[in-house]
């Protein structure tokens, strides 16, 4: 018996022996396969997928079975993972029983920043998604309005209200109310806009050149929010003169203003006699501080129509000493008029139906379906000469900062004038701008505003 156990040992651990090499020849060397695999294959036989499993599921476990190089792991808005694994694989991973559904992934991106159609057509230098001119704009722009809201795209310095309180209820008040109200100082207070007018005039002349929202035309020059009109967008002209009386009390800090308003009123001398509003305006010019004023949407002749008392001048925007900037619309950020109707259905580089003309406007500048921020936080569309004006206070801010960089100094009013209606600007037969109602005579039709040779930033 034991010869017999003792002649057959060899021959068995022989096959022994050949048995276990031939098993371990067709097993896959599970240490090493995966990685040679993966090496083998780089990024091209690679999907990134998202893979949404049973209720109960174990997504560390499942991954893991499924071979997928896991980036994340969801247990909360649904079970499941994400990650790469061997197009090859996506079959077997989809038969799997605790699989749901896969999906492939994808790219998402930040939004992107709007140049809106109105900085465009004005043009200014633009590159990709941003503007192509030195920014931010060193330079401080008063904006004389509902209030502004501060926000990420814009840059306020500071500011103040003129408008008290129980002034917008001022219709439903008592006399005894009212009287006691006249003590109140309207010179500070909240400068939040209630309205959104202010807010969106603000972002026109100087929103922010970044990657998010609009840009405005003279992007990053800080804002001053000077509150003189209510929540309803109304106001009275000793408000406006606060305001002023506030840009005078800043003169050494506050570079242009803004004034998208208007009323009707009457045109004088600029002298002691004057009437308040116009002299408040006159001292303003004569701080050194150049005004930008809304033509008006009266569609009427801004020196007022004679003969006619519903149609009298309209103030400021007859005023000698202000820029006056008349509207027209634009919808495809481009001279030629090729571009479709405007959100208010006005054709392609026509002058705007409603605005103000006559030989007291000075300037022109988009105005018609015009995208800027709002009160909200979120964008907003608006049209009138409201939203022409900013886009030359934006303009005259350039002049100033590029002024007092080169030489120091500030230039005049006169100088700012000078140079938006003959740098800044081009005539509206050459601009392509038709429909003016002005008579196409010498001093009658008012340039467009144009910004091309705006210097590009230092390299």
């Amino acid at each position: 018996m034991n010869e017999q156990t003792w002649a057959t040992w060899p021959t068995r651990a022989l096959l022994t022996l050949l048995a276990m090499l031939v098993a371990l020849s067709v097993l896959p060397a599970a240490s090493t396969a995966p990685a040679e695999t993966a090496a083998a294959q780089g990024t091209a036989g690679v999907e990134e997928v998202i893979v949404v499993l049973d209720d109960g599921a174990d997504p560390v476990a499942v991954a893991q079975e499924m071979g997928v190089a896991v980036t994340h792991i969801y247990r909360n808005v649904f079970t499941g993972f994400a990650g790469t694994l061997p197009a090859g694989a996506l079959d077997e991973a989809r038969a799997s029983r605790t699989v749901q559904r896969i999906f492939p992934d994808g790219e998402v991106k930040a939004e992107v920043q709007t140049i809106p159609t109105g900085v465009r057509r004005s043009g200014v230098p633009t590159s990709g998604d941003n503007l192509n001119i030195v920014s931010p704009v060193d330079a401080d722009i008063a904006i004389l309005d509902t209030g502004v809201n501060a926000a990420g795209d814009l840059t306020i310095a500071g500011g103040t209200s003129c408008v008290s309180e129980v002034k917008e209820d001022k219709k439903n008040k008592k006399k005894k109310d009212r009287k006691k109200d006249k003590n109140k100082d309207k010179g500070s207070g909240s400068f939040a806009d209630d309205n959104g007018h202010g807010t969106h005039t603000a972002g026109i002349a100087a929103a922010i050149d970044d990657t998010d929202g609009v840009v405005g035309v003279a992007p990053g020059a800080r804002i001053w929010a000077i509150k003189v009109l209510d929540a309803n967008g109304e106001g009275s002209f000793s408000d406006v003169i606060c305001g002023l009386d506030f840009v005078v009390a800043n003169q050494n800090t506050i570079d242009v203003v803004n004034l998208s308003l208007g009323g009707p009123g009457s045109d004088d001398q600029c002298n002691v006699n004057a009437i308040p509003f116009h002299q408040a305006i006159c001292n303003v010019v004569a701080a050194g501080i150049p005004v930008v004023a809304a033509a008006g949407n009266q569609s009427q002749d801004v020196a007022g129509v004679p003969g006619d008392p519903a149609k009298g001048p309209r103030v400021p925007a007859v005023y000698e000493e202000v820029i006056t900037v008349s509207g027209y619309a634009d919808s495809d950020g481009a001279r030629g008029a090729n571009g479709p109707e405007t959100c208010s259905q006005h054709d392609d580089d026509t002058f705007l139906n409603f605005s103000n003309f006559g030989q007291d406007v000075d300037i022109m500048a988009p105005g018609d379906c015009i995208l800027s921020l709002s009160n909200t936080g979120a964008l907003a569309t608006e049209s009138g000469t409201s939203e022409s004006a900013p886009h030359v206070a934006g303009a005259a801010a350039h002049f100033i900062a590029q002024q007092v960089a080169l030489t120091g100094t500030h230039p005049t009013p006169a100088e700012t004038r000078t140079w938006l209606l003959t740098m800044a600007s081009r005539p509206q037969s050459v601009d392509g701008v038709t429909g003016d109602p002005d008579p196409d005579l010498p001093g009658f039709r008012e340039p467009v505003l144009w910004l091309a040779l705006l210097p590009p930033p230092p390299p």
